[in-house]
């Protein structure tokens, strides 16, 4: 009797995927670890920061975690399965694990330098780290499968959010969420902000689809309050918050600070509590 053929494809796609999310959550577990200040007193520690990753000197880099796949980072092996769709004895789940768990560990190291030059390139010192190649010599394992295309993609997406969609809150360094919903939230009853049940509908999805969260439109530059700056929708976090990667890190790690809502025209009376 012959042993079936494994179909190696659907397999493949669920490594690829782990390898996403890993990369995902090790980016965002960067910032919400190592912060991402523009003062000029950050200078000394991003300078510090880089050279620790380059030369792999555990005083530095053990003083921060990569995602693990374990319950206290609100992210384990069974939430990976269930995001692949996999079961939870299901054998290519432990490659997918080894996959998440690589691509976690070095896109942190990559973020972290990343996140690095771009502060020092923006202060008064950024000649004085221009020269090392911190990049090639980070801990962790070998590269993601993708890491070359998603370094520019990110790298890019990174330095819009800077400017655009940045949460953190500048006293706490931690990210800001709006301790109520705001007065058109795209959740409220009614359709306050008239896109239709189906368009928000594929909004909220996608933004589930890509394991991140929703900023709340009245908090963003070109939105009713452009001074205000841009804070997580609250009527996404109470109904999604449980399903979104993001979220489930930010809430797991005690990374959020509630700030109230807007009022339209006005600027905030003051910064997150």
């Amino acid at each position: 009797m012959s042993t079936p053929v494994p179909h190696p494809a659907p397999a493949q796609a669920a490594l690829r995927q782990a390898g996403r999310l890993g990369r995902r959550h090790g980016k965002a577990a960067a910032y919400w670890q190592i912060g991402d200040r523009s003062d000029a007193d950050a200078q000394p520690f991003y300078h510090d920061l880089l050279r620790g990753i380059a030369g792999a000197d555990q005083q530095v880099t053990g003083l921060y975690e990569t995602p693990d796949l374990t319950a206290r980072w609100d992210y384990d092996r069974d939430s990976l399965a269930a995001d692949l769709g996999l079961a939870r004895d299901d054998p290519s789940l432990a490659q997918a694990a080894d996959s998440y768990l690589a691509a976690a560990h070095e896109e942190f190291w990559l973020e972290a330098e990343r996140l690095a030059r771009r502060r020092l390139h923006s202060g008064p010192d950024h000649r004085a780290a221009g020269g090392d190649q911190a990049g090639r010599a980070h801990p962790g394992p070998g590269a993601a499968t993708a890491r070359a295309e998603d370094e520019d993609e990110d790298d890019g997406a990174a330095e819009g959010a800077d400017l655009r969609q940045d949460i953190t809150d500048r006293a706490s360094g931690l990210s800001r969420l709006l301790s109520e919903r705001c007065s058109t939230c795209i959740l409220r009853p009614g359709d306050k902000m008239h896109l239709g049940a189906e368009q928000t509908a594929a909004f909220v999805r996608r933004v589930l689809a890509e394991g991140t969260y929703v900023v709340c439109h009245q908090t963003l530059k070109y939105g009713d309050n452009p001074g205000f700056g841009p804070a997580i929708c609250r009527g996404f976090f109470d109904a999604y918050a449980g399903r979104s990667p993001a979220l489930r890190l930010l809430r797991a790690f005690r990374r959020l600070t509630e700030i109230e809502p807007p009022q339209p025209g006005q600027p905030p009376e003051g910064e997150g509590r």
